[in-house]
Formats: C-alpha cells, structure tokens, sequence
C-alpha cells in the first residue's frame, strides 16, 4: 500500500513532484536533528496496524483491521508565525486528502479514510503537518 500512495500521490500532487520521500529519509532527518535540512515536501510513512472486532465463521478466524499510514508535510517559514510555509503547507495538506481519501488501494476491501490532521511544529523556522489516514481490512485465518 505504501508504494502506491507514494505513486498516487506523485500522480495526483503537482505541488510534491519530486519530494516525496520515504520513512528511510524521514528517519535520518529526525536523527540529524538539522533543520536547515528540510526542505518542502512530503514523507510518506506506514504507521499503523489496530485489530478490531473478532469472530469465527465456520471455522475460520475473522478480525477487523485497520490499517494506516501517515503523511508528514515539511516546510521552512518564511516568517515566525508560520507566513508563506503555512500556507503551502495547507495547500498540500488539501490536494494530499482530495488524492487519498475515498481512494481503494489495490487489494484493499475498501476506501482510505482521513482520520485526522495536525500541526506538529511551528517552532524555529520549520512547519511540520502530519496527516494520518485508514484503509480497513480484514483477516481470515484458518485456525486448523
């Protein structure tokens, strides 16, 4: 799934051509702790994996699940408060949900869902947005 919301993405976002990365980049960002590193765009992170409810049909073991994943966009302000970075960050963070939500990923049994969106920092020049976003699926499991 990962792969093709990057591919998805590429295709649907004009604003993040090119700078979509993945969770190797974000992690070696984070550990350089270098924020005249970041540079506008977007990670791409598989983040969750949450069992819902269970039950037995014939014979076999059935549980809801839920899978997500996370988009982090990355911008430097212009300004302390935010300025022109906030509003690309915005602008992306609207084409990323008009690409992904309602989207049904090859295998998935159903459609990617928004579950929510956060500012995660506005300090020292950096604006870090995180999207987190579900597919629901299921296992089936032959207990025997």
């Amino acid at each position: 799934m990962l792969e093709a919301t990057l591919q998805r993405l590429a295709a649907r976002v004009p604003g993040l051509v090119g700078r979509l990365r993945g969770a190797a980049e974000f992690s070696a960002l984070v550990a350089s702790n270098d924020i005249r590193q970041v540079q506008a765009g977007a990670y791409v992170l598989a983040m969750s994996l949450a069992g819902g409810q269970a039950r037995a049909a014939t014979g076999a073991f059935v549980q809801e699940v839920e899978e997500g994943l996370s988009v982090i966009l990355t911008q430097r302000a212009e300004d302390p408060l935010g300025g022109t970075g906030r509003d690309w960050i915005i602008t992306q963070r609207d084409a990323v949900i008009a690409a992904l939500a309602g989207w049904v990923p090859t295998g998935a049994p159903g459609p990617m869902r928004l579950k929510r969106g956060q500012m995660l920092n506005v300090a020292r020049g950096l604006l870090v947005y995180q999207l987190d976003l579900a597919v629901a699926s299921q296992l089936r499991i032959d207990p025997r």
